[in-house]
């Protein structure tokens, strides 16, 4: 964006390509100086940093759940017209999303919270991950399913 308000005129695929240089050397750098400070404990900025990056895991893999199933049952093909369709609301895959997301709570295991299985069975480690993708791609499915069933789309 800011390339364009200089009136730098860059093809997309290069601008994707500086985009994802920027990133990545601003994440290296954050990386870099999260581990040369040595705070990498529970207490430290690298804690810190690994309990963001598990939290955003918990989301990601509820979305995946959501996405990969979206995909199976449209069995790779994208319906582009949904994409531009003002009024078209996916509810089903929210409330997927949603449910994937509270399926993870019991099963985490992070030095800032542990669930009630965790807690019970320490012996499991975190299976929020797999919880979480498993019940959001399941419910999607089921979801899916009455809707195909009562507006008769296959």
């Amino acid at each position: 964006m800011s390339f364009l308000s200089m009136g730098v005129r860059v093809t997309a695929r290069r601008r994707r390509a500086l985009a994802a240089a920027g990133f990545g050397m601003v994440g290296f750098v954050v990386g870099f100086l999260v581990v040369k400070t040595g705070q990498v404990g529970p207490g430290g900025t690298g804690g810190a940093y690994e309990n963001f990056l598990f939290f955003s895991t918990y989301w990601i893999v509820a979305f995946l759940g959501v996405v990969l199933t979206d995909w199976a049952m449209r069995r790779g093909r994208l319906d582009t017209v949904l994409l531009f369709d003002r009024h078209h609301s996916n509810w089903r895959g929210v409330a997927a999303f949603l449910l994937g997301i509270a399926a993870c709570v019991p099963f985490m295991n992070q030095s800032l919270y542990v669930g009630w299985v965790a807690g019970t069975y320490p012996q499991t480690g975190d299976l929020s991950f797999a919880v979480g993708f498993v019940v959001s791609a399941a419910a999607y499915w089921l979801l899916g399913r009455s809707r195909a069933a009562g507006d008769g789309a296959g």
